[in-house]
């Protein structure tokens, strides 16, 4: 008589434990009046060779002025939906119903953090001409 012995292997797979990655994207506005000063416009109002333009919204001016070439600063008025681009030759001042700030919020973040100044709290803005005396935008 032949005796056959059977082997029998049994393989368990575990998965891999599994990461889970959540962002939060604020809307533009949101993000855009994160560095937005109210009643502050740069003067002039419009740098040489940009025109105002009608924008949907500030985070509408901001993103133009950061696809301007020398653009520094935008002065977006609420009333009219106005968008001006300013370049370096600007100075900034009190004006109402005028929103401004720089191309991005990244970059004023990165200057208030070279100036030793930090983010917090509920009030955002800055003092009229604060970029012009940390380099400018």
């Amino acid at each position: 008589t032949t005796t056959t012995k059977t082997t029998t292997t049994v393989t368990t797979t575990t998965p891999a434990p599994t990461t889970t990655k959540t962002t939060t994207t604020m809307d533009p506005v949101t993000a855009t009046m994160q560095c937005a000063q109210t009643d502050i416009a740069w003067e002039p109002l419009d740098m040489p060779g940009a025109f105002f333009s009608k924008e949907v919204d500030i985070a509408h001016c901001q993103q133009r002025c950061s696809a301007t070439e020398g653009c520094l600063h935008y002065s977006y008025w609420i009333p009219a939906g106005d968008c001006h681009l300013q370049d370096s030759n600007s100075f900034s001042g009190t004006v109402v119903s005028f929103l401004s700030g720089p191309p991005s919020c990244v970059v004023a973040e990165q200057k208030f953090l070279r100036a030793g100044l930090v983010l917090g709290g509920g009030d955002h803005s800055v003092p009229a001409g604060f970029f012009s005396t940390v380099g400018g935008l």
